[in-house]
Formats: structure tokens, C-alpha cells, sequence
């Protein structure tokens, strides 16, 4: 029978990332020190990974009373199940979280222009009326080209595809990105939007494409996902827009490409709408690493059921584990999140039931997470969320909600600001 056990031993590697395909990262931590930055094979930085918000020092552990660490083995696992739907929200259910990526691997797709004729087009819904007044899309381009383009928005013409006349001028830019593929195009004239309206951000070149180098490459992510997570009035909920998509004009029509656009649009009063990640990352789980979400929720709110996105690479020594902690590193619940055959090298999006229903009171920090003390880093677990490198200000939850981890067995705790677990929070429907 296999245990979750804290390990006696810290298990000390350097640190590396390996780069899978485009934009897909394996973050490789060894110690809760300042971890380096890092980047992927096309620049994209797996985070800012500043590491200067460690908090609960050594001296905080499991309180007395509190549950031990002896093993991860309550009588769940006929609750467990995947879930490979996308739509995660049941009507017996009241669930919060991010829901980025639940549907399917979240690969890189490059949108490529090559000639003026051609168009892509990310395709959202507004969030708020008001005026936009800058875009920013990521780009897969050398650092040094310059290719000319133009960004503008567009009405929807009610078939889901542009209407052809721009809100505004569009604007000129070049594809000199800054170091995390970034390309913002401020707007001379403001372009106004309408809450709930669809519209397309246009992106199109200016010139005929000599080479290689010279076209425009514009990422996005292959996957449909529905939810966007910002941070707004009420920052715990995602924000549902199932209009999203990247569509592509080859000079005689468009198509939808069911892929997930990377772009941020900013009002005139600083907030902002779109998809602001830019990297899909794993966190390599093992021996004294934890990982998952810590979270400030704005209203009080009953849990007893979570997920995440996870992976296996081989067999684990060990079972995946969770626990839930309090802002006094107090163990509110713990248990079995999976068997070590359950999960294979893709992700999948598990839910599990909590021993018992945890309350989490508004204002206060409670962090979900997950670990494996016996299991190596040969084959770990990996445990799936995503960074977004345009504004750490913007995710889900903005800076009050982040990825967390621990390399010590959870006596500190570093918070990756820049990132999000793909994780849910569930309870009963009376339970907010």
C-alpha cells in the first residue's frame, strides 16, 4: 500500500526548464529561494518568478490537533472522476476557479500572414462598455524583424464574422516585440465598445511578404475555452464568453480556427478585456514540492469538491496528494487527489470530493494544493497552470490570487504571481 509521506530528505536539483514544441514550458524548481528567470525556445519567459513574496516562516507547521501527514487514503475514490467537457459548472454546483484549458491540451497554433489579403481575427465579447484605447497580441517573431502590420476593431455582422468597417481608425505597428512577445498598438482614437456586444480584434499586414522572416506570426493556443479569467467587482468568477475564437481570412472567406486567441485590449479606465496568458507551464511535483492556488475569495464560500489539470510522467512512487491550508498554515483537509496509475503523460482535469466541506471566509488567504512525498523526480507528477507575461495585474483574481508553491514541505510558501493553477473550487449551491 502506498502512503503520502512528508519526505525526511530535501531533494535538491538545479533548475531547468525544457521547452515541449512552442510555448510549452516544464518548470523545474529545486529551493524556495529566488528562482531565475527562464525562457523558452521562441522568448517567451516561464514567468517573472521573482520569488520576494515568501510568507509563513519556519516556524509555522501543522498546528496541534490539526491532521497529520501519515498518509492521504480517505475513502474518496469512488467520487473522483474526469472531466473532459470543458463546462465544469453544474446546476447542483456552485464553482469558482480557473477554467482555462479543462477541455484539452492547450498546444501553441501560429496564425501566420503572409500577404495583405489575409486577415485572422480574435472574436470576444464585451465585458464592459467604454473606450478601448490599446491592443496587444504575441507574437512568434526574431527579435529583429519589423514586418509592417495593422490592428483595428470591428462589429460582429450577427453571423459571428467582421461587419468590415472599422470602429475607429486601425493602426499602424511593426513586429519588434518586447522580450515576452508582446506587441501593443495604442489607439490614436479611441474605439468604443458596448457591454455584451460581440467584436473582432482585426490583425492584417501591410506588405507583401519577401521570406520567411517576414511573416507575421501570430499565437494562439489550440484549444476552445469559454472562460477568461480577470480580475474585476467580483474576482473569484470567471467570465464566460463562449463567442471567443481565432478566425482566418484567406482573401474569400472566413473560418473559424477553434483555437484560444492571446490578446489584451485596455480601456480608457484601466480595465482590461481578452486572454492575457501567454504560456502553458508544468510544475514538477515530488518530494517536498507543493503546488496549486492560493486565493483571497471576495464572499464566503463552501468547498467540497476541487480540481485540477495534472500529469504523470512514468510511474510515480507515490500517490498524488492535496491539502488545504489556512492563512496560519493551519491543515483545514487533506487526502488522496489520485493514484499513481491513474494519470498519464497528458493532462487530465480530475475533481475530488474533500473529506468534509471546508468554509472559506471573505478576506481571508486559503491555498489548495498538491503534493507526493515519496515520489521522485524521475517520474514525477506534473500539475498544469498557466503564466501570463503582458500584466501580472490581469489574471484570474489579479495579484490577489496566484499559483503557489513550496519546496519544503509547506513550512514557506512562494506565491508565482504571475500565474494561475487550472484549478476549481465546488460547493452546494446554498453554500455562498
Amino acid at each position: 500500500m502506498l502512503f503520502c509521506r512528508k519526505s525526511l530528505i530535501p531533494i535538491i536539483v538545479a533548475g531547468v526548464v525544457l521547452s515541449i514544441g512552442v510555448g510549452l514550458s516544464v518548470a523545474y524548481w529545486s529551493a524556495p529561494i529566488e528562482p531565475t528567470k527562464t525562457e523558452d525556445s521562441d522568448a517567451n519567459p516561464n514567468g517573472n518568478n521573482s520569488g520576494t513574496n515568501v510568507t509563513n516562516g519556519t516556524d509555522v507547521g501543522i498546528s496541534d490537533g490539526e491532521l497529520k501527514k501519515d498518509s492521504c487514503e480517505p475513502d474518496n475514490t469512488s467520487d473522483q472522476f474526469e472531466d473532459t467537457s470543458g463546462t465544469i459548472i453544474n446546476t447542483d454546483k456552485n464553482t469558482i476557479g480557473n477554467l482555462i484549458g479543462v477541455e484539452k491540451h492547450a498546444a501553441v497554433k501560429v496564425q501566420t500572414l503572409k500577404d495583405p489579403k489575409e486577415k485572422v481575427s480574435f472574436r470576444f465579447t464585451a465585458k464592459y462598455s467604454g473606450d478601448i484605447q490599446s491592443l496587444a497580441i504575441n507574437l512568434l517573431q526574431a527579435s529583429s524583424n519589423q514586418t509592417g502590420f495593422q490592428v483595428g476593431l470591428q462589429q460582429d455582422d450577427g453571423s459571428g464574422k467582421p461587419n468590415g468597417e472599422w470602429i475607429a481608425k486601425p493602426e499602424m505597428g511593426n513586429s519588434l516585440r518586447d522580450s515576452n512577445g508582446f506587441v501593443t498598438i495604442v489607439l490614436d482614437e479611441p474605439a468604443r465598445l458596448e457591454k455584451d456586444k460581440v467584436y473582432h480584434l482585426i490583425i492584417e499586414t501591410t506588405e507583401l511578404a519577401t521570406n520567411a522572416d517576414s511573416q507575421l506570426r501570430i499565437k494562439s493556443f489550440g484549444i476552445y475555452a469559454p472562460y477568461q479569467p480577470f480580475n474585476d467587482e467580483n474576482p473569484v468568477v470567471p467570465w464566460s464568453d463562449k463567442m471567443m475564437n481565432v478566425l482566418y481570412f484567406d482573401g474569400a472567406g472566413w473560418k473559424e480556427r477553434n483555437n484560444w486567441p492571446v490578446f489584451v485590449g485596455r480601456y480608457a479606465d484601466g480595465r482590461t478585456i481578452g486572454q492575457p496568458y501567454s504560456l502553458l507551464a508544468q510544475w514538477v511535483t515530488y518530494g517536498d514540492r507543493m503546488f496549486g492556488q492560493e486565493l483571497i475569495p471576495s464572499s464566503n464560500f463552501v468547498v467540497d469538491q476541487i480540481g485540477f489539470s495534472v500529469a504523470a510522467r512514468g510511474m510515480p512512487a507515490d500517490r498524488l496528494c492535496y491539502e488545504v491550508r489556512d492563512s496560519n498554515n493551519d491543515v483545514l483537509a487533506q487526502g488522496m487527489f489520485a493514484e499513481r496509475d491513474e494519470l498519464a503523460t497528458i493532462p487530465a482535469f480530475l475533481q475530488v470530493k474533500l473529506e468534509h466541506p471546508v468554509t472559506l471566509e471573505e478576506g481571508k488567504l486559503y491555498r489548495f494544493v498538491l503534493f507526493s512525498p515519496e515520489t521522485k523526480i524521475e517520474e514525477p507528477y506534473h500539475v498544469y497552470g498557466f503564466e501570463y507575461s503582458y500584466d501580472k495585474n490581469i489574471g484570474y483574481g489579479g495579484v490577489q490570487n496566484s499559483l503557489t508553491a513550496s519546496f519544503d514541505s509547506g513550512v514557506e510558501w512562494l506565491r508565482w504571481e504571475d500565474a494561475d493553477s487550472v484549478f476549481t473550487l465546488s460547493g452546494p449551491q446554498t453554500g455562498n
